[in-house]
């Protein structure tokens, strides 16, 4: 089974996010007006994840996220 996964944040009106998983890309989403976005994936397989983004702006600019860890169990883990 894969787990759901669900990342949000805030970045600058009308931004293109592209989320990763290591180098693989999971998806993009665009921020709106405010500058938030969410985005969300069942496609994380069991076991651990390194997930980040990329923003980028009208003008071009990248701006790239660190990297955090998440871990998609087979159980719940409570």
């Amino acid at each position: 089974d894969n787990g759901l996964f669900t990342a949000t944040g805030i970045a600058e009106a009308f931004d293109l996010i592209t989320l990763y998983d290591s180098k693989l890309v999971l998806g993009t989403v665009t921020a709106d007006a405010s500058g938030a976005w969410s985005f969300a994936s069942s496609d994380l397989a069991v076991g651990r994840h390194s997930i980040s983004a990329t923003a980028s702006d009208l003008a071009g600019n990248i701006a790239k996220s660190k990297a955090v860890s998440v871990m998609v169990a087979s159980e719940p883990m409570y």
